[in-house]
């Protein structure tokens, strides 16, 4: 969980609502590796499921508003990254032997 928690991390420095064609569509990539480092987890819950198809909406609307020229909503989008990173630090357990979040 750890690396899907730096790849939510990743995601989350690298949005901008000011942010070029290409920097967006690097967006993609991320929430493609993110779902896929969930999709084998035997803890991957339904409402994680939801929150990441509700991500893939977001970002994807994101890169079709830049390519449009407009501003994307990176709020949205990190509405959903908070959600999930939430669930998943419940979840994960620390060097220390305790959640990353209670």
């Amino acid at each position: 969980m750890a690396d899907t928690l730096k790849l939510i991390e990743t995601l989350r420095t690298q949005l901008s609502p000011d942010a070029s064609l290409a920097e967006a569509e690097d967006w993609w990539p991320i929430v493609q590796r993110i779902e896929a480092s969930l999709e084998f987890d035997p803890r991957y819950s339904k409402s994680e499921k939801e929150t990441v198809g509700r991500l893939k909406q977001w970002v994807s609307e994101a890169i079709l508003a830049v390519r449009q020229g407009l501003n994307p909503q990176c709020s949205s989008i990190a509405v959903s990254l908070t959600a999930l990173q939430g669930s998943l630090e419940r979840r994960t357990i620390g060097e220390d032997g305790w959640p990353l979040r209670s």
